[in-house]
């Protein structure tokens, strides 16, 4: 949560300062960052919500390699959590696969501006937290007058960038997970062509 607060105060700082067109302001997130342009937005986090999810998931989400290495009790929300850290004026807000989908309070959905959504993958390739599943969060479902776009075939880090030959090697060597498996069939240079194409159409670019 502390990068989320950060994360909004600096763009509302941004916004304050520099000369730009008011009229169209957006805010673009993915993952953690997705969750924060939810919060920018004005939609919520529920702390009570977020611990039932995190029992419901059990192991499934305690294993993760970001929360097990980091030694995070999945059942201990920081005191700024639940905190409305909206930031004025945002006028768009496009996510990526947003984080903490199941822990948004429903009321606070309703005041977030225009919304464009774009997942990745589905079925067994989509985690339980993910918008779109059937036993996910159904925060497209929750969001009025939200605009949806599903990348498929693909999954969560297909976002990230292209892989060289020797990235898995470089990750080992540096003791991380070289998360690189893409699914049968999906392109990662497609799939952000489309994320790219997608974002650009939205924002009139």
């Amino acid at each position: 949560m502390p990068h989320i607060v950060d994360r909004t105060q600096d763009l509302a700082a941004l916004i304050a300062t520099v000369t730009i067109d008011t009229a169209h302001i957006t805010d673009l997130g993915f993952s953690p960052c997705g969750a924060a342009a939810f919060a920018a937005g004005g939609a919520r986090l529920d702390a009570d919500a977020r611990t039932a999810y995190c029992d419901r998931s059990g192991e499934h989400v305690s294993k993760r390699v970001i929360i097990a290495s980091g030694g995070i009790d999945r059942h201990a929300q920081p005191a700024t959590f639940q905190a409305d850290v909206t930031v004025p004026r945002l006028t768009c807000v496009i996510t990526l696969d947003p984080a903490l989908g199941q822990a948004r309070h429903n009321d606070s959905l309703a005041r977030l501006p225009k919304v464009h959504l774009i997942t990745m993958g589905d079925g067994d390739l989509a985690p339980p937290a993910r918008a779109i599943v059937p036993d996910g969060s159904k925060l497209a479902a929750r969001i009025p007058g939200v605009i949806c776009t599903n990348v498929t075939p693909g999954w969560h880090v297909n976002v990230l960038g292209l892989w060289s030959p020797a990235s898995p090697a470089m990750l080992i060597a540096a003791g991380e997970d070289p998360i690189r498996d893409d699914p049968e069939g999906s392109d990662r240079q497609v799939g952000h062509d489309c994320i790219i194409g997608d974002i650009a159409t939205e924002l009139d670019l």
